[in-house]
């Protein structure tokens, strides 16, 4: 080979190797994106079941509240 077509070679093998990084860096980066969507969503319906366990003691709180209020009478 001459040095030309060996300069070629490496030019090309290069390129071949910033493609397949570039290629995995995409693959890594929408990883990473669903994983944290996935925990976004997690968050998200935590909250939901809180503020429906909230919601459903502060109903207790005043139905235990009105009972009371009814045996005091």
């Amino acid at each position: 080979m001459t040095q030309n077509e060996l300069i070629d070679q490496l030019i090309k093998n290069q390129n071949e190797k910033r493609e397949k990084l570039a290629s995995s860096s995409f693959i890594n980066l929408l990883s990473i994106g669903f994983v944290v969507l996935f925990f976004a969503f997690l968050s998200a319906v935590f909250v939901y079941k809180a503020a429906d366990e909230m919601d459903y003691q502060e109903a207790m709180a005043k139905a235990y509240q009105a009972q009371f209020a009814g045996d005091q009478k």
